[in-house]
């Protein structure tokens, strides 16, 4: 991740869609624009776990 002859890189993270279930890719770049899903933020559970978040372009567009 970084930048490499003015061309920003990107780290590639799997995430689920909590629609459909549908593992998407998701590129975070150092600028924190991301591409490849659409993410609402974080979700607390009771046992104080944190989940994300994310739709696929599919089910964000529905």
């Amino acid at each position: 991740m970084g930048n490499f002859g003015g061309v920003e890189l990107g780290e590639i993270v799997k995430r689920s869609c909590v629609v459909c279930g549908k593992q998407i890719a998701v590129t975070i770049y150092p600028s924190k624009r991301y591409i490849g899903g659409h993410y609402f933020g974080r979700l607390l559970s009771g046992n104080k776990s944190k989940s994300e978040y994310w739709e696929c372009d599919k089910c964000f567009n529905e």
